[in-house]
């Protein structure tokens, strides 16, 4: 949800501000996957992967 909101938020800003606060959200999704894992996350995850995978 956050990424799609700073490319919304970013489409006002130049090209750069825009690509830097996209990148360093998507790094922090995954940095926060690698160190605390899926959390309280991983009931969705398990009810929602058979119909992504659809």
């Amino acid at each position: 949800l956050m990424p799609l909101m700073t490319v919304f938020i970013g489409a006002g800003l130049p090209a750069g501000i825009s690509l830097y606060l996209f990148v360093t959200t998507v790094y922090s999704l995954v940095q926060q996957y690698f160190v605390s894992g899926w959390g309280g996350l991983k009931p969705w995850v398990k009810k929602f992967l058979p119909v992504a995978s659809k």
